[in-house]
């Protein structure tokens, strides 16, 4: 009985100290990206530039260092050709959708005052019989209709008023980035010089099994990530084919902008293109745009129904996850991270579903349970 007892405060306090290093590695994490985020971008860099930098260096027989500054000199001619290309097609089109959100935001507003004469009828015969049966006073009624139609319009001004700013700030911003790029260029630069030194050291003080598993999660790790990143850019070049044709067909201005817009709003979880068409179509409605509003609704349940039949194959086999827990794990991204958060959350559940994949949660059970790890 006494074993039993000792058994289960140190089952306990294992658990305790899992918990509170869990917990202390949340706090480091969430520093390291308020604080440090050029830093780790240039440590996520180093894992793409690493193997050409290695590769150059044993092909050309050129020092190290020079050749890690030529894989980097490439990526950045290649990602600074492809910004001017991108800006050069849809730059315009951009700034002109950002001056028009206020406007379009205020003809959503006035689209659902609109929405709201229009149902004025219906809602005196709500009135009417509430007033009949004295279920409700006629001060009450009035009062909460008045008060949801001055809410709900206010609350559409606002967020067209906030977008705007943020969209505003946003492009303002650029400029001033290049600082922090800079840092991430020279980031990825020591990481990928002193990775070999800094993998001697680690490997230095862990065990030939422990290495084996961290090698085996690695691995895991760069296997299904890059598996799913290519189906999300599959979906995503889908979406932006599916509404760029959808917008052409029916001779929307500014159609290729809209096109990019979409396809970076369908890499949100939660939110989708949803955001973008559902306001439109709902305006179309009420301005009683009978030909657009069908086009747009074509659009989206084009896109919805591309989404339904293949993200769940490409979610299942990569993630495996339970889709509350999903959720939740969102939900905590966005407190912790705030709106990034939102966006990498799959990452995150991925790298849960590969550690879980690899057999680590068995090894953490097996240290809560019986106190011994790999040796």
């Amino acid at each position: 009985m006494l074993v039993l007892i000792v058994n289960q405060n140190l089952m306990l306090s294992r658990l305790i100290l899992l918990v509170t290093g869990l917990f202390f590695a949340l706090i480091a994490t969430i520093a390291a990206y308020q604080f440090m985020l050029p830093v780790l971008a240039g440590g996520i860099l180093s894992l793409f530039l690493y193997s050409p930098s290695q590769r150059l260096h044993q092909f050309s027989r050129l020092p190290l260092t020079l050749c890690i500054t030529i894989i980097i000199l490439c990526f950045c001619t290649a990602s600074t050709g492809l910004i001017i290309i991108v800006g050069a097609l849809f730059w315009n089109d951009i700034v002109r959708l950002v001056e028009q959100i206020p406007a379009l935001f205020k003809m959503l507003a006035d689209a659902v005052q609109n929405s709201f004469y229009q149902l004025l009828p219906l809602i005196t015969k709500i009135e009417n019989w509430t007033h009949s049966k004295g279920l409700i006073p006629d001060y009450t009624t009035d009062s909460l209709l008045r008060s949801l139609e001055k809410q709900f319009t206010e609350l559409i001004q606002k967020a067209g008023e906030v977008l705007f700013i943020e969209l505003s700030l946003f492009l303002s911003t650029l400029p001033g980035m290049l600082f922090e790029t800079v840092i991430t260029l020279l980031s990825s630069f020591f990481f990928i010089k002193e990775r070999e030194r800094l993998t001697l050291k680690i490997k230095a003080l862990l065990s030939s099994s422990f290495r084996s598993h961290v090698k085996k999660v690695a691995a895991a790790i760069r296997f299904y990530t890059w598996s799913y990143v290519q189906a999300q850019m599959l979906l995503t070049a889908i979406t932006a084919v599916i509404v760029l044709s959808g917008l052409l067909i029916l001779k929307i201005d500014g159609a290729p902008a809209i096109a990019l817009a979409a396809a970076l709003l369908d890499l949100i979880p939660l939110i989708g293109t949803s955001a973008l068409f559902l306001p439109w179509i709902f305006y179309c409605w009420i301005n009683e745009l009978n030909s657009l509003m069908i086009g747009l609704i074509i659009i989206q349940s084009l896109l919805v129904a591309s989404r339904q039949i293949l993200e769940p194959k490409i979610i299942g086999q990569t993630l495996g996850i339970h889709p509350f827990i999903t959720f939740l794990l969102i939900y905590l991204s966005f407190q912790s991270f705030g709106f990034m958060g939102i966006i990498f959350s799959p990452l995150i559940l991925l790298l849960i579903s590969t550690f879980i994949k690899s057999g680590t949660a068995s090894l953490i059970k097996e240290y809560i349970k019986n106190g011994t790890v790999l040796k």
